[in-house]
């Protein structure tokens, strides 16, 4: 890590007004854990990106830039997340989904933030049928978003028709018991082949 940051410090010695570079170098402090750097990196960034974007039309916005500017957006969001800054984080999460709607490590902190916020899994999946909308963006909330979506999870695991636990199901449809019969079945099963290979 300390040697890409070397490179990307060198990078912008010489090109201080690539903001590029200093995304990634943004992007690198936030995987070294370096939160208070990373923050102020990436808000640079982002200032140069806009002061570019004014000088030149969207069309120079590449997809590569966009792509970048996704992933600025979402680990600006994760900051302000671990920082109890909720809305700002909110605003960063929906900027990133914005740039590029098909990242799948940002559904988890969005989604965490959602229900953190106390918001419904009806509005949840109102909202995010508002950002995705197709059947290849139901089959992609599907695959990326977990289980501790909960009902969320659910509804776009059944829409996608791709295979659900059943007893996972039951528990995040709010049917404790039918849920706890169904582990407890599965749990029997697993007993009795485990019998089986041993005798």
């Amino acid at each position: 890590m300390s040697e890409a940051l070397e490179a990307l410090e060198g990078g912008l010695r010489e090109y201080p007004q690539f903001y590029r570079l200093k995304a990634m170098k943004g992007l690198c402090l936030f995987e070294a854990r370096r939160y208070e750097e990373a923050e102020q990196v990436l808000q640079e960034a982002l200032a140069g990106e806009e002061e570019l974007s004014r000088r030149q039309d969207d069309e120079a916005v590449t997809d590569t830039s966009r792509r970048l500017l996704a992933h600025v957006h979402a680990r600006l969001g994760e900051i302000a997340y671990m920082q109890g800054q909720d809305e700002k984080a909110l605003m960063e999460y929906m900027a990133a989904l914005q740039e590029n709607r098909l990242l799948p490590e940002l559904l988890g902190g969005f989604q965490s933030l959602l229900q953190k916020q106390g918001i419904a899994p009806a509005d949840q999946i109102e909202l995010l049928g508002g950002i995705y909308s197709g059947r290849e963006d139901v089959r992609f909330l599907a695959e990326s978003l977990t289980p501790r979506a909960g009902q969320v999870w659910l509804y776009y695991r059944k829409k996608a028709a791709l295979p659900v636990d059943g007893a996972a199901a039951f528990l995040l449809g709010g049917h404790i018991p039918a849920g706890a019969l169904e582990a407890a079945r599965q749990l029997k099963a697993c007993r009795q082949v485990k019998e089986w290979a041993a005798g």
